[in-house]
């Protein structure tokens, strides 16, 4: 990604006379796109370092699954404006003991991961239903899935 973000506002930088305004905003955005996921990367790598070490604690509180998916949805708006992900709730309005940091990790994680193994205009779609007195949180794609190994 980094490279991309350089080679992107280099041309900005060195030839914005040359492009014009649609241009200009193509390169900008993916620019963008590239750092937000620089970002993540970064992020996901400093939890995964304080996991191994046990040195993230885990804040569990009561939560509303509702509540959960809310904050999801705001932060897909944010980070993902140009993809489709649809979220897919049969009205769970059952109250979850969890970490909400890390859960909200985890999908945007997960979700990530999807686009990243999909096709441009695939839909990505988070399920969320009860099973047995349990959450379950289902992330669809059209990828490629993971081998069986």
């Amino acid at each position: 990604p980094l490279t991309s973000i350089i080679g992107n506002l280099d041309v900005v930088k060195y030839h914005n006379d040359g492009l014009d305004k649609n241009e200009r905003a193509q390169l900008l955005t993916a620019s963008y796109e590239e750092a937000q996921y620089l970002y993540t990367l970064v992020t996901n790598i400093l939890s995964l370092t304080k996991l191994e070490r046990s040195d993230i604690q885990i804040k569990r509180t009561s939560y509303l699954v509702e509540e959960l998916l809310e904050e999801f949805e705001d932060g897909l708006v944010r980070r993902h404006q140009n993809h489709k992900v649809t979220i897919e709730d049969n009205g769970t309005f059952a109250l979850v003991y969890i970490d909400s940091k890390l859960m909200l990790q985890v999908l945007f994680n997960l979700v990530e991961n999807a686009l990243k193994h999909s096709e441009s205009h695939s839909v990505i779609t988070l399920r969320v239903h009860e099973q047995d007195s349990k959450i379950l949180f289902e992330i669809i794609d059209n990828g490629k899935g993971i081998p069986k190994e």
